[in-house]
C-alpha cells in the first residue's frame, strides 16, 4: 500500500471514528460558556485553546465531527435509496415509467443542488434536520440517472435475457446479476459526493442556514472565528483545516472504487471478446468510423450519437468528454456490443485490424 493511500485511509477513518466517538472523547460539553477564560491559548487544561465564549475548542472540534458525519450519512443514504429505487424501476421496466421518471429527473437536475438547498432552507428554516432534507432533495437525481443507465445496459445482456426467458424471477436476476455490477460506479459516486456534502454543510452553516448555535459545526465555527483572525487565529485554522483534510481524504478514497470499477469492466470485456487476429493496422488498436446510435421514440427514431469517428493507438488513453446526456455512455456501450434493446447502431469499428460491426 502506497504512503499516500495509507495517509488517505487514516484521515478518512479518523473522521469516521471521531464522528462516532467524539462526544465521549470530548473533555467538556463544548456548549457551556466560561467567560473568565475567553480566547485563551493552548494549554494543559485546553490543548486547543478556548473560543470567544471560553468554550473548549478541542471539545467543540470533536463534537462538530459528529454533526458532520451524521448529516453526511443521512443525506447520502436518503439520496442513494430514492435514486436507486427510481433508477432500477426506470431502467428495468422502461416504457412510460422510464419516460416519466427521467423527465422529472431532467427538470430537477437543471436546478443547481446548492440553490435548491437554499430555497428549501428558506422555507424550512435552519436546523440539522432541515439541512438533511434540503441536501438529500437535491442529490438523488445523480444516483437515479447512474443506476438507470447501468441497469438498462445490463437488462439487455444475453445472459439476463436468457434468464428472463427461462422464467427466473426479476428480483433474483436483479439481486444476483444486475445490481452487483452496478455497485462499483455507485461507490465511486458515493465517495465523491461525501466530500461535496461536507463542503455544502459547512457552506450552509457559514451562511447562517445550517446547524444553528450552540451546536458545534465546522462551518459555523469558521464564521464565529472571523472577528478573531489576528488575536486567535487557531479558532479559524482548526475547523477550516479539518474541512479541507476530510474533503481531500474522501475524494482520494474515491480512487479505489473507481479503479475497481475499471478493472471489473476491463476483465469482463476481455473475457467476452473473441480472439483477435494479428494487428494489421500497425500501432492502431481501435478505429471507429461514423458511429451512429439511434433510439426509437414515440415520434420516431432519434440519433443520440451522430457520426462519431476516432482512433486509439497502442499505449494511448482516449477520454470521451461531454456534458451529461451527450452520448458518452451510449457510444461506449455500442462499441462493446451492449446498446439498449431499442437502438440501431451503424458505422464501423476495427479492433486490431478486425472489422467488428
Amino acid at each position: 500500500m502506497s504512503r499516500r493511500r495509507t495517509v488517505t485511509l487514516v484521515a478518512a477513518g479518523l473522521f469516521c471514528a471521531l464522528g462516532v466517538l467524539g462526544p465521549w472523547l470530548a473533555p467538556e460539553d463544548g456548549i457551556q460558556n466560561h467567560l473568565g477564560e475567553t480566547l485563551a491559548g493552548p494549554s494543559g487544561a485546553h490543548p486547543l485553546g478556548t473560543d470567544y465564549l471560553g468554550r473548549d475548542e478541542l471539545s467543540r472540534m470533536l463534537i462538530a465531527a459528529r454533526s458532520s458525519l451524521e448529516i453526511v450519512l443521512v443525506v447520502l443514504g436518503t439520496a442513494l435509496l430514492v435514486g436507486a429505487l427510481v433508477g432500477v424501476g426506470a431502467g428495468w421496466r422502461g416504457g412510460l415509467l422510464d419516460t416519466l421518471s427521467m423527465r422529472v429527473v431532467d427538470v430537477t437536475v437543471g436546478i443547481p443542488q446548492f440553490l435548491l438547498a437554499l430555497v428549501l432552507l428558506g422555507v424550512l428554516g435552519p436546523g440539522m434536520v432541515s439541512v438533511m432534507i434540503a441536501l438529500a432533495a437535491g442529490g438523488w437525481m445523480a444516483y437515479a440517472r447512474l443506476v438507470r443507465t447501468e441497469v438498462m445496459v445490463r437488462r439487455h445482456e444475453p445472459m439476463v435475457e436468457a434468464l428472463w426467458l427461462l422464467g427466473a424471477r426479476p428480483c433474483r436476476i436483479l439481486g444476483r446479476h444486475v445490481l452487483p455490477a452496478v455497485l462499483p460506479p455507485v461507490l465511486v459516486l458515493l465517495s465523491t459526493e461525501a466530500g461535496a456534502t461536507v463542503i455544502n454543510v459547512a457552506t450552509l452553516s457559514f451562511l447562517g442556514l445550517g446547524v444553528p448555535a450552540p451546536t458545534p459545526e465546522w462551518g459555523g465555527m469558521v464564521v464565529q472565528a472571523r472577528p478573531y483572525l489576528q488575536s486567535a487565529p487557531w479558532l479559524f485554522l482548526l475547523p477550516a483545516g479539518a474541512i479541507t483534510l476530510v474533503v481531500v481524504a474522501l475524494n482520494l478514497v474515491a480512487e479505489r472504487p473507481a479503479r475497481w470499477a475499471t478493472a471489473r469492466r476491463g476483465t469482463r470485456s476481455a473475457a467476452q471478446a473473441p480472439p483477435a487476429p494479428p494487428d494489421s493496422d500497425g500501432d492502431c488498436l481501435l478505429t471507429v468510423t461514423d458511429l451512429t446510435v439511434s433510439v426509437h421514440t414515440a415520434t420516431g427514431q432519434r440519433p443520440v450519437v451522430d457520426r462519431v469517428s476516432f482512433t486509439v493507438a497502442r499505449g494511448e488513453t482516449l477520454a470521451l468528454v461531454g456534458e451529461s446526456g451527450s452520448g458518452k455512455t451510449m457510444c461506449t456501450a455500442a462499441l462493446v456490443g451492449l446498446p439498449p434493446g431499442r437502438a440501431d447502431v451503424t458505422g464501423s469499428a476495427r479492433w486490431q485490424g478486425r472489422d467488428r460491426k
